[in-house]
């Protein structure tokens, strides 16, 4: 059964500013980070927004977290929505974007925290070039150093040179000679992060909700680039990233690397053809074979669960090449 905290439609329109942006965000077992980027919204937004949570998660700690910072601060505008399963991502940020009223969304991740007014900034590049249509921004590990995040989009090619390691060295599919210190237009951006406007990201139906998670911030990419808008990396923008929660939690690493794959195959049956899609499958398989190997033998040469995860996962990949294709 959803749940819903927050103001009625006829309730927040009574008296109150309409907010500018619409502050997406979709949590699955964030309790020990919800706080953090609620908090950073607070301390760096001054244009009048509003929280959207969409609350996925399995059990009630991380919706305890918000409920108790919306009573800690009833001034903000917060809407919190639990369906009472896990949705999946792309099925959150559609969910969250229904329930907005501002003219602009950001999807945010909730183990990220804002370091500047990226509102401020995205709203300004954006009302300067008139054929904008996704902004991502400069995003810092915990040691505050700059996560290449920007890339080309898949092909059957950069895939393989990703899987193989030699993109380390090619730099074709990570983008990984550009600097990240100046804006420029990219292929791709960093689902952690994404700020569009509410009419545009109706105009394309949202987020493709066949992506469970991973790859739906890629073919939302493609299908901007391919109505012709333009999509800009601004380093002027910047949010801290804590990578280890959630989906990319050690617990859940072998669940992932599955589903990444999966993810992935899904995004290549919908825009190439049956004969890449095989050569995908074979990649798959390829990858899961070499990985598996590795991980096992760093799994019982030096034990740990981070090991037996990654080679649990990539052994599923390994055997299931009739799935991909």
């Amino acid at each position: 059964m959803t749940e819903f905290l927050g103001p009625t439609a006829t309730e927040a329109s009574e008296g109150a500013v309409p907010p500018e942006v619409s502050v997406i965000i979709v949590t699955y077992g964030n309790e020990t980070t919800i706080d953090a980027c609620l908090d950073s919204l607070a301390a760096h937004t001054a244009c009048p927004y509003e929280a959207v949570v969409v609350d996925n998660s399995p059990n009630d700690a991380t919706w305890a977290r918000i409920k108790a910072f919306g009573h800690q601060w009833p001034g903000l505008a917060l809407t919190a929505i639990r369906p009472g399963h896990n949705i999946g991502f792309a099925a959150g940020c559609n969910l969250g974007a229904r329930h907005a009223r501002g003219d602009f969304l950001l999807f945010l991740n909730p183990d990220t925290a804002l370091d500047t007014d990226i509102t401020a900034i995205f709203r300004s590049f954006w009302r300067d070039r008139p054929r904008a249509g996704l902004l991502g921004p400069r995003v810092c590990d915990a040691s505050g150093r700059t996560v290449l995040t920007c890339r080309n989009l898949p092909s059957l090619w950069r895939i393989f040179l990703d899987a193989t390691g030699l993109d380390r060295l090619v730099g074709a599919y990570r983008l990984l000679h550009f600097d990240h210190a100046s804006p420029r237009q990219v292929p791709q951006l960093i689902g952690a992060c994404l700020f569009t406007s509410r009419r545009l990201f109706e105009d394309v139906k949202g987020f493709d909700e066949r992506f469970f998670v991973y790859f739906e911030e890629v073919d939302l990419c493609k299908r901007l680039a391919e109505s012709g808008h333009e999509l800009w990396f601004v380093p002027g923008a910047s949010v801290s990233h804590r990578a280890g929660t959630s989906c990319e939690s050690e617990a859940a690493a072998a669940t992932m690397i599955a589903q990444l794959r999966r993810s992935r195959t899904l995004y290549f049956r919908k825009h190439f053809t049956a004969a890449t899609v095989l050569g995908l499958a074979l990649v798959n398989t390829l990858e899961g074979v070499a990985k598996a190997a590795v991980f096992t033998a760093l799994y019982l040469g030096r034990g740990g669960r981070f090991y037996r995860e990654k080679a649990r996962g990539f052994w599923k990949v390994a055997t299931c090449f009739g799935f991909w294709h």
